[in-house]
């Protein structure tokens, strides 16, 4: 088996993909896991994906993903 640094981010909201976002979350470590309440919306993934980056980087990344 092969060891994979992955952070895994999702919205729990959405109703066709969140049964296989579980079964993602899981198989990985619980602290790289980012569960939120939320829409399908790009407002939505940008804030869950800056979340990541800064979780990922374990600081304030070197970028982030603009917000409108």
């Amino acid at each position: 088996m092969v060891a994979v640094d992955a952070h895994f981010g999702y919205y729990q909201d959405h109703s066709v993909l969140s049964p296989a976002h579980e079964l993602v979350a899981e198989i990985l470590h619980p602290d790289k896991v980012i569960r939120r309440d939320g829409g399908h919306g790009w407002g939505v993934w940008k804030s869950l994906w800056n979340e990541v980056l800064k979780k990922r980087f374990d600081h304030d990344p070197p970028f982030q993903v603009a917000r409108d």
